[in-house]
């Protein structure tokens, strides 16, 4: 049997460029906010290169380097990383960054923002972190069905 690749397979550039500056500055003081990617073998890979992961802003220190994965954080995640004096790295993929302008830009018009996605992935908490106004996170069918209830809205 043959095998053939896909040259569209792998990484998509905005993981690929967040796994690549771990690889990069890899070391003791060297950090990703969360997981990279959901993938072992590459989390493995950086452990073993000295990167490791943390979940909350607490564990962070001045000294560190921190990388902001693909997914991006809310814009009050990035204040406080930056807070600690570590060097912070933004491998916010540029397609979720847009997003992140676009849901900025209409809540400061005073738009409710609806975000359809699970409320506990990280790109979500992102995207909804960038909201300076109404945001209403939904994942079900149910719930998106009730959006014409809804003042006017950005999807």
């Amino acid at each position: 049997m043959k095998i053939t690749i896909s040259d569209k397979s792998g990484f998509c550039f905005g993981v690929k460029n967040a796994v690549d500056t771990a690889i990069e500055k890899a070391g003791a003081n060297t950090c990703t906010f969360g997981e990279l990617i959901h993938n072992e073998s590459v989390t493995k890979k950086l452990e073993s290169l000295g990167v490791r992961i943390v979940n909350d802003v607490s564990e962070v220190k001045s000294s560190d380097t921190v990388i902001i994965r693909s997914h991006g954080v809310s814009e009050e995640t990035e204040r406080k990383l930056k807070e600690t004096g570590a060097e912070v790295i933004d491998r916010t993929c540029p397609f979720v960054a847009k997003i992140h302008s676009i849901v900025s830009k209409y809540s400061l018009l005073g738009y409710k923002i609806v975000i359809l996605g699970e409320p506990t992935h990280p790109e979500v908490i992102g995207i909804a972190g960038r909201c300076s106004g109404n945001v209403v996170v939904m994942d079900g069918k149910d719930e998106f069905e009730s959006l014409n209830s809804l003042d006017p809205c950005v999807l």
